[in-house]
């Protein structure tokens, strides 16, 4: 969703860039705006943590790839998760989505929410040669109240957007350096194409 102001302003420079040039150029986008198309999204691959539980998951909706430390199950455990989403309202031709704008309002609405605590952004990076917006939070669980931090970037592509979500164990607030280090190998491989051979070992089923 793009804020008014925004939206003027995308609406400017699409014309000038498709209407009168018909240049396709994302690099004359607004910044944190993506061109995005109703695809088959591409596959994301990285070098996963030495000994732990990592995976490809073909039965979740949206969920691409998860990782897990030992013996406890995904939601106690820390972890990682890379889940993919398309974009509402989505045309066969594709459309433009602001992806800085999201994750404001993303941001905003979870600063409201009483499960949360520390909330702060993170400075913006790179995941994969794609831009990323972070935050980091304590989230309590409702009933134990028991603590766990979390850390969760969002990054828009052209098959749409993806969260990477790093989570520390139930009652910990560390999340092991060895998931923030797996993030820095994160990238897309076309459905279908060779992943970088370090990755090789990330490649499920």
């Amino acid at each position: 969703m793009l804020s008014t102001n925004r939206a003027f302003h995308i609406v400017l420079v699409v014309f000038a860039v498709f209407g009168v040039s018909g240049c396709t150029a994302d690099s004359q986008l607004p910044d944190g705006v993506v061109l995005m198309k109703d695809r088959e999204p591409d596959r994301v691959v990285l070098t996963p943590p030495k000994g732990w539980d990592c995976h490809h998951v073909t039965d979740k909706a949206t969920v691409f790839y998860e990782c897990k430390q030992g013996d406890k199950s995904f939601l106690e455990s820390a972890s990682l998760q890379v889940r993919h989403v398309f974009p509402h309202f989505l045309s066969a031709e594709g459309d433009l989505y602001d992806v800085a704008d999201k994750f404001r309002f993303i941001f905003i609405k979870r600063r409201k929410g009483t499960s949360f605590s520390d909330l702060s952004k993170l400075p913006e990076r790179l995941i994969g040669g794609e831009k990323a917006y972070g935050q980091t939070y304590i989230y309590v669980n409702g009933k134990e109240r028991v603590e766990r931090r979390v850390t969760k970037w969002l990054v828009g592509r052209s098959d749409g957007f993806w969260y990477v979500d790093l989570r520390s164990e139930y009652g910990s607030l560390v999340i092991p350096p060895e998931l923030v280090e797996a993030v820095d190998t994160i990238h897309w491989v076309p459905v279908g194409g060779s992943p970088d051979p370090k990755s090789t070992e990330s490649e499920g089923p």
